[in-house]
């Protein structure tokens, strides 16, 4: 049992540092204006959780799967994004598979659609991007800069809970029993607390030295909405609709 924790540990860590990854696959449907995808994802996500109707769900399946074949995004790439989180709620429901399972497929395809929308949005859309499209919506400034913050140091953040648990594994003489991975992973997580608030403190202290007031500077493009923009709200609204 310990060993399956150990595992699910380490599979989290990496899953959720590959999932916060920027890697933008540009010149499709999606490669558009930043300030126009990003209330139309979000508007598709928020569609995806509010609803329990099973046509409403596949349709916004077919939206998906559109979208992706459009954006030229490889297959590979996006599932390794998507699936734990699924398979999670899945497994959180699974007591009720046999006495309700199509509630149970119809909470995990909208948790699936959730998270595909999302990861749709990070995989078509550079970082600078999204902050400057969400400086043009004149949000205020503590929320963008959390939000910058936050996108910029997570995917460090699961990379170093990563490296602790190898090296954990690595210094290990014998093989631990359930009682002493419970131990050693609340331990472990401690220690994981305390160095992600030293860096905290160490990367403002470096910002503040090199200028940082408050706000933070990023540099996205001119933004000039295209054709595929006009067709994303169209099939937004259809959708919305």
């Amino acid at each position: 049992m310990h060993d399956v924790i150990e595992r699910t540990a380490k599979e989290a860590a990496s899953y959720f540092q590959n999932f916060f990854s920027w890697e933008v696959a540009g010149g499709g449907f999606l490669g558009g204006d930043a300030r126009i995808k990003l209330p139309c994802l979000f508007l598709l996500v928020y569609a995806s959780v509010s609803t329990f109707e099973l046509k409403r769900l596949l349709v916004l399946l077919a939206v998906l799967f559109l979208l992706l074949v459009t954006s030229r995004i490889r297959l590979k790439l996006y599932f390794s994004r998507v699936w734990m989180i699924p398979a999670f709620s899945v497994l959180v429901l699974s007591p009720f598979l046999l006495s309700d399972p199509v509630y149970v497929f119809v909470f995990a395809l909208r948790v699936f659609l959730a998270v595909s929308f999302l990861t749709l949005f990070m995989l078509t859309t550079p970082y600078s991007d999204t902050i400057a499209a969400m400086r043009s919506f004149k949000l205020p400034e503590i929320i963008t800069s959390t939000v910058s913050l936050t996108l910029r140091y997570i995917h460090l953040m699961f990379a170093e809970l990563y490296r602790m648990l190898l090296a954990r594994d690595a210094r290990q003489i014998k093989h631990p029993d359930f009682v002493d991975t419970w131990r050693k992973g609340g331990e472990l997580l401690g220690s994981f607390f305390i160095r992600a608030y030293e860096r905290g403190e160490r990367v403002y202290l470096a910002s503040v030295a090199r200028g940082y007031s408050g706000k933070t500077k990023v540099y996205g493009k001119k933004f000039k909405p295209t054709i595929a923009d006009v067709v994303l709200v169209a099939i937004t609204a259809a959708v919305l609709i």
